[in-house]
Formats: C-alpha cells, sequence, structure tokens
C-alpha cells in the first residue's frame, strides 16, 4: 500500500484494506502448495518471525467498513498481466468493492511494473508484487522494503514509500 497516496496516508485506511483482504482466495491462485496466507512483513522461517496474525486470513467486513468510517474512493492497482495477477487483481477488486473503494486496476509486464512502481510520484496506491527472501536475514525485508532512508527519485523497492523516522533500524 502506497503510503504516499491521499488515501493510504491514512493508517486507518490501510487497516480498513487488510482487513478486507481474502488472503486465503488470493493465495490457492498462486498454485497448489504455494504457501499459507501471512500477513507480517517477515515470512516464516526468517529470525524475528512470530506465528501471530494481525489481520484475518479472510475478510472482515464489519471491521473494515467500521475502520474506513464510511470513505470511498478509487485505489489504482499495478500489478503484472499474466494470468495470476489478473486474476488475484479481480479478488482484490470484489474485496474492496465490498467495503466501498472501487478497484482500477493496470497491469504491466514484470520489467515496466518494477520500473512504474520505481519511480517516486507514480499514481498508484497498491502494488502488487512478490517478494522473496535473497538470503534468511530480517534486513532483506524489513530495511529494504520499508527504510524511507531509501527513497530517490525512482529505482526505489520501499514501493510502499514507507518513510517514519520512528521506526528505522
Amino acid at each position: 500500500l502506497n503510503t504516499s497516496r491521499p488515501l493510504f496516508k491514512d493508517q486507518t485506511v490501510r487497516q480498513a484494506v487488510s482487513y478486507a483482504i481474502d488472503r486465503t482466495a488470493l493465495l490457492k491462485l498462486s498454485g497448489l502448495n504455494s504457501g499459507k496466507p501471512n500477513d507480517q512483513v517477515l515470512p516464516p522461517g526468517l529470525p524475528g518471525y512470530k506465528p501471530i496474525t494481525i489481520y484475518p486470513d479472510r475478510p472482515n467486513i464489519a471491521k473494515a467498513k467500521q475502520l474506513l468510517g464510511g470513505r470511498t474512493g478509487k485505489v489504482v492497482l499495478y500489478t503484472g498481466n499474466d494470468p495470476t495477477s489478473l486474476a488475484q487483481a479481480e479478488v482484490l477488486r470484489q474485496n474492496l468493492k465490498s467495503i466501498g473503494l472501487e478497484l482500477v486496476p493496470k497491469s504491466f509486464t514484470f520489467a515496466v511494473l518494477i520500473t512504474k512502481t520505481g519511480i517516486k510520484g507514480e499514481p498508484f496506491d497498491i502494488n502488487s508484487i512478490a517478494w522473496f527472501a535473497d538470503y534468511p536475514d530480517p534486513y532483506d525485508f524489513i530495511n529494504i522494503l520499508l527504510s524511507g532512508k531509501t527513497i530517490a527519485k525512482e529505482n526505489n523497492v520501499n514501493t510502499a514509500y514507507f518513510d517514519d523516522p520512528e521506526t528505522e533500524y
């Protein structure tokens, strides 16, 4: 979720969307044995991971609507143009529609998706892309993906554009 965009600057809206997402349905579209739903930055098996559930694997629409507080709007999704990404975009569209948000998916080849989401100010609200552990170190997720110190004009991997000095490591 792109925290530099008007809708997702609000932590409560980000939480509402997190309650609305059907993680189980999204994962099923990735194929048999593709993993287990997870709502954390760190994947299971990495040091520091704790098996807790912050958000449910299935949507909690009532909680999402409560947090959203009647707000509505359009949400621009940048995603891949492969069949799995397009099917997942449809799940997200239905999930967000159920809480009053209109998802506008825009699909790109992988190279274009990486380039576009890496440009600071690119008008997307959600970037749907996987991040895999290159090595078993939480730094590869927390510091690489969420450090505001590395945000530049382009070539960003912190596509959440999360920049909170209080959470810097």
